[in-house]
């Protein structure tokens, strides 16, 4: 409900107040390079990426983060037809995570790191990260699913704190164990005290997806136009202004694509 309208104006945001800022060229495209982009965007396919922009800077793309909503999105479309098609969400769930699962870790044992580009159209990106980013989000609806069976212990959440700092040390494993432990430990802090300030934090507004889109721009333009700023000094300015930007994005343009869809579904 939010992820696309959320993504549509912070890429265009991107590609032209930032790109602008960044000092980016406006005439290096073709209107039809420009045109190429914006129908990209519309299939959440690139991200903001404008050859000019905080050229000779480390990663100059105008919005770097956009590129992970690709595959988000990918997920959910996948699981909706999936769901729809079979029913039995949990048992679909449980089947992509164990296939994926093997699939990720025999690929990345035998050194194979697989490619799948079909020029302009890349309907599932890099496989490599489409299985990765698919097997995660997969355990993460399962824990969501069977929260109510799964077991939060101080113990068990201890062994999972300390096998995903093991597993995140092999390169077969990371992306396994950020997804079994790790997504236990997400559900153990969620459910620790549901009356903490944890857990009261976006429970209102939720800016939490705003904050991850519009951090990276923010931190580009701060770098550029305070050439001496220091890692620390970065992190403290961005902050707060990439919580007005979530605050921004929350309350026009998320939180009113959702009243549009459940306007829509009451009088369909």
């Amino acid at each position: 409900l939010r992820i696309v309208p959320g993504f549509v104006v912070a890429y265009l945001i991107s590609i032209s107040l930032v790109f602008w800022l960044g000092g980016g060229d406006f005439g290096e495209l073709s209107p039809s390079q420009w045109a190429a982009k914006l129908s990209k965007m519309a299939l959440l396919l690139n991200p903001a990426q404008v050859g000019s922009a905080f050229a000779g800077s480390h990663a100059p793309d105008v919005n770097g983060s956009l590129w992970t909503i690709a595959y988000e999105f990918r997920c959910y479309v996948l699981v909706a037809i999936v769901v729809f098609c079979l029913g039995r969400a949990t048992l679909v769930f449980s089947i992509m995570s164990v296939s994926l699962a093997i699939i990720l870790v025999s690929s990345i044992s035998q050194g194979v790191y697989f490619r799948y580009d079909l020029g302009n159209f890349e309907p599932i990106g890099n496989v490599d990260d489409a299985v990765r980013f698919t097997m995660i989000f997969s355990i993460g609806a399962l824990f969501q699913l069977l929260k109510e069976y799964v077991r939060r212990s101080n113990r068990v959440a201890l062994l999972c704190c300390i096998l995903l700092i093991g597993g995140m040390c092999s390169e077969r494993l990371a992306p396994l164990a950020v997804g079994v432990f790790g997504g236990y430990l997400l559900l153990y802090l969620a459910f620790l005290n549901e009356n903490s300030v944890l857990n009261s934090i976006n429970r209102r507004n939720d800016i939490s997806y705003g904050v991850y889109l519009y951090a990276w721009p923010i931190q580009k333009l701060l770098i550029m136009y305070v050439p001496a700023i220091t890692p620390t000094q970065l992190t403290i300015l961005t902050l707060p202004i990439a919580v007005c930007a979530g605050v921004l994005s929350w309350h026009l343009v998320e939180k009113r694509a959702i009243r549009m869809r459940l306007a829509i579904l009451r009088t369909a």
